[in-house]
């Protein structure tokens, strides 16, 4: 079992990942985070080593963890933000800038939906 795949099943996990339902996934009736069995309690475990990964200056790594979980549909803003620096010191400028933009056009959503539930700053 792979480093990867024990972090996902936890600490003590044996045997076979557990099968996937394909079928269910190709027809769009459960996420992939759902098809791997994945819990809520993996995902903040991996935004935890993204974040690690990114303050110790890991940039491939981490792009690669975050990566993931936007593989998984699951995704934050502040998952995205670390996205940009990494690209940058990877030497990729052009992917910051287009993560930057996609995150500059989240953040102006998320403050005129603020906005409108009365809750902006």
């Amino acid at each position: 079992m792979s480093r990867h795949e024990l972090h996902l099943r936890g600490r003590g996990a044996t045997g076979p990942a557990p099968a996937i339902d394909l079928a269910a996934l190709k027809s769009e009736q459960i996420s992939i985070f759902d098809a791997i069995g994945a819990t809520d309690e993996n995902l903040e475990a991996l935004r935890g080593q993204a974040r690690a990964l990114y303050e110790g200056g890991k940039w491939e790594r981490c792009l690669e963890v975050v990566l993931g979980i936007a593989a998984l549909g699951k995704l934050s803003l502040t998952d995205a933000l670390m996205m940009p620096r990494c690209y940058r010191e990877l030497g990729d400028h052009s992917s910051a800038l287009v993560v930057d933009r996609l995150v500059e056009e989240a953040l102006v959503e998320l403050d005129a939906e603020l906005g409108r539930q009365g809750k902006a700053p």
